[in-house]
């Protein structure tokens, strides 16, 4: 990158976090290939463009001329607009920025300021306006730009933060030519997302102060402050949760603390048969089907294992839509033909199937009867860990069911498949309904999704049957 400038990029990049943005003047920011989830969201953002396009021109046809993407600079901050919109009766000119959210944050605001503040050492600025998508839109059988996006004002809130930026973009660019040692203050409070953990957290023990769970950014700090940074090595006196409290001493000790009396009364009121569920779900910035919001969550797939009665062999059912049409019914109808109304449905995070059944049920009235029931009988497998009845140091703070697995029965793994997390499972499939994977290649990736989603349900009813031992 140019020592001498700093585009918008850099500027947020550093109000991430400053050593992210030295780690980059440096060379030194991880090498690692983008996330599955992190190319989703991209191509999430590139594909609403067009339909972002033909909002504007729809919207100020006749009213402005506009300059799509061009750049200015102003010294050493440099940026490129998404729309520059002269008016044609006034030469007022308008800036626009197209964001793919459904809601601005303080982020957003800074990264129009940042553009206004260059933009009015070559014009004056009349209005900023973001234009972002509308999360209250429900698609036709067509898709609408009209509907679809919402242009907000943003002139007003840009001028309040804009000496903010003024101060914070001096010390970024200043950033930028420093060859020092990098400043050890400036690190970010999340090394599971840093872009350069040998940067920011350098030496970070394996068990960390960060993974103590629902930390805040101020008491990682005071620890760090006090030079602790092994999860072992917290004082005994420093404030905690009663769960933060538990996970620490169990890491300490190196002993899981397990309440077996709360884990067998939570799980003593099952009621059989037992549905073990899950969903694997697709959410694309601009709505595919008829009756879909921006981002909102498609269901393709569902895994069910099903224990019958106590010492039964486990059926497994599963279905995976790979049509041109809404892949919700065909779920929806997969579903309803296998599952019965009675027994508890045992699923690992509850807000989010709920959440599904619920809008499917709203979608496919024929299924609503089937998909309601299911969220009358949800039990919340995760709770169990979650809410600290069993706590292990090998969860490293974490109720996820791939943090919880491999440490309570270690015979079973998603490392091993080429599909182990959920944004793989969304890319592949996005694959396969667009067609890019053929012959041999799509028999393998079909099989990957399923035994995938597959694994989830396996995991949850032999976590199940762990619980139930105990």
């Amino acid at each position: 990158m140019d020592a001498g400038t700093l585009t918008k990029s850099d500027y947020l990049l550093y109000r991430q976090a400053p050593l992210h943005l030295w780690a980059r003047a440096h060379g030194r920011l991880s090498d690692a290939p983008p996330s599955a989830q992190d190319l989703h969201r991209m191509r999430q953002g590139l594909a609403i463009e067009p339909a972002a396009r033909a909002f504007l021109e729809a919207r100020l046809a006749g009213q402005a001329v506009l300059n799509w993407q061009p750049t200015f600079s102003d010294g050493p901050y440099e940026f490129r607009a998404d729309v520059l919109a002269r008016d044609e009766a006034s030469g007022d000119v308008d800036l626009y920025e197209i964001k793919a959210v459904t809601r601005l944050d303080a982020s957003h605001i800074e990264d129009t300021a940042f553009q206004a503040l260059v933009l009015r050492t070559h014009h004056p600025l009349r209005r900023a306006t973001i234009v972002h998508l509308n999360r209250e839109y429900v698609r036709g059988a067509e898709l609408k730009p009209a509907g679809l996006f919402i242009a907000e004002d943003v002139t007003a809130q840009i001028e309040v933060v804009e000496p903010l930026v003024l101060a914070e973009r001096a010390r970024a660019h200043a950033l930028l030519a420093e060859a020092a040692a990098a400043p050890l203050e400036a690190h970010c409070t999340n090394p599971n997302t840093c872009p350069c953990p040998e940067v920011c957290h350098p030496g970070l023990p394996e068990l960390s102060i960060y993974d103590i769970p629902r930390l805040n950014a101020g008491k990682a700090a005071e620890l760090r402050e006090r030079g602790v940074l092994d999860l072992r090595d917290v004082p005994g006196d420093f404030p905690l949760t009663d769960r933060q409290r538990r996970m620490v001493l169990a890491t300490q000790t190196g002993a899981p603390l397990i309440d077996v009396e709360r884990i067998r009364s939570t799980l003593a009121g099952l009621a059989w048969p037992l549905w073990f569920l899950d969903y694997e779900t697709f959410d694309p910035s601009l709505p595919w089907f008829k009756g879909y919001r921006p981002y909102q969550d498609m269901v393709f797939q569902f895994s069910l294992h099903v224990l019958t009665e106590p010492g039964a062999d486990p059926q497994h059912f599963e279905h995976l839509a790979l049509g041109p049409d809404d892949p919700g019914r065909s779920v929806a109808a997969a579903l309803a033909a296998v599952m019965q109304p009675t027994g508890a449905v045992l699923v690992w995070n509850k807000g989010f199937e709920a959440a599904r059944n619920k809008e499917m049920a709203s979608l496919y009235p024929e299924y609503a009867e089937t998909l309601l029931s299911i969220n009358d009988r949800l039990f919340d497998l995760m709770t169990v860990f979650g809410q600290g009845h069993y706590i292990h140091p090998g969860f490293k703070g974490s109720a996820s069911i791939k943090s919880v697995l491999p440490v309570l029965l270690p015979q079973f793994s998603y490392a091993d498949l080429p599909v182990g997390e959920g944004s793989q499972a969304m890319q592949v499939w996005e694959e396969l309904v667009r067609g890019a994977r053929q012959g041999e290649a799509r028999r393998e990736a079909i099989q990957d999704l399923l035994a995938y989603c597959r694994l989830d349900t396996l995991a949850m009813l032999e976590i199940w049957r762990f619980l139930s031992l105990l």
